[in-house]
């Protein structure tokens, strides 16, 4: 695995294991993943990330349900609807023809990787950042299965983990001129959703709010990110809840979200 964690976990509720753990050579990797995130080894805790022969995955003590983990290849990347640059979410990263891309996006809030996966099916080049270390390790691990156990990273995907408003703010410190991911076509935010009210959510989501918690910062990466985005920032959002900042230049509706794009220099009022 390829990333690089740079904040210590030292979190009670999630300890690493191993199935089976009469694979040594399974053992060796979770006790090594154990040591990178700062948890604990086969200790027992609330949460257990289990490396198994096939996947990472999390598995809740007391649960009797399916494990959590990150299936990427069951989104349609392949059928004419799956590609077609007619969906809200490529709208709304500028893409009109194929000879448009590869555009380079920073998905500054990953989280399980969905649109991740969804915009490199599209022909993007992907920076995925995670600020959550274990949610960056299912992320990374589902990548690379989606991409035939692929090693990341590579220059067209790659996973980082740290904090959004950390990467943005030092974004040309960290990537010099001279390197390819200096200049980033489009950021694409989606802070979490707040817990919603009327159904019940999926056990990815809760898992997922349980371990990153809320998106308190959201509001000040958009500014964040139109200095670092050479072409535009993308903010997905409930349907219903207000722009992170005011004015989007257009917005895109989809089934269930809505996303908000901005232009850097550009105000809708111009």
């Amino acid at each position: 695995m390829g990333v690089v964690y740079t904040v210590e976990m030292s979190d009670k509720r999630i300890s690493v294991h191993a199935d089976p753990v009469t694979d040594e050579q399974l053992v060796c990797r979770a006790k090594a993943l154990a040591q990178r995130l700062s948890l604990g080894y086969a200790t027992p805790s609330l949460m257990m990330l289990t490396l198994t022969a096939d996947r990472l995955e999390m598995r809740l003590r007391g649960d009797k349900g399916k494990p959590v983990s990150c299936d990427l290849l069951k989104l349609d990347t392949q059928s004419p609807a799956g590609r077609s640059l007619k969906q809200p979410l490529t709208k709304a990263l500028g893409i009109k023809k194929r000879s448009d891309l590869p555009l380079r996006v920073l998905d500054a809030t990953a989280g399980w990787g969905e649109d991740t996966w969804l915009m490199h099916a599209q022909g993007c080049y992907v920076h995925a950042l995670e600020r959550n270390p274990v949610v960056a390790a299912l992320l990374e691990d589902a990548l690379g299965r989606a991409m035939g156990d692929a090693t990341l990273p590579t220059d067209e995907l790659c996973v980082k983990q740290g904090c959004a408003l950390d990467w943005l703010s030092h974004w040309h410190a960290r990537y010099p001129a001279e390197s390819a991911w200096s200049k980033i076509d489009v950021v694409y935010l989606d802070p979490m959703f707040p817990p919603g009210r009327k159904t019940a959510q999926r056990k990815p989501m809760l898992v997922l709010h349980d371990l990153v918690g809320e998106d308190l910062d959201a509001a000040a990466l958009v500014p964040l990110a139109l200095q670092v985005a050479t072409k535009r920032v993308v903010v997905k959002r409930p349907p219903k809840n207000p722009a992170l900042l005011p004015d989007p230049v257009v917005s895109h509706g989809g089934k269930g979200v809505r996303y908000d794009v901005y232009i850097p220099g550009i105000s809708k009022s111009e």
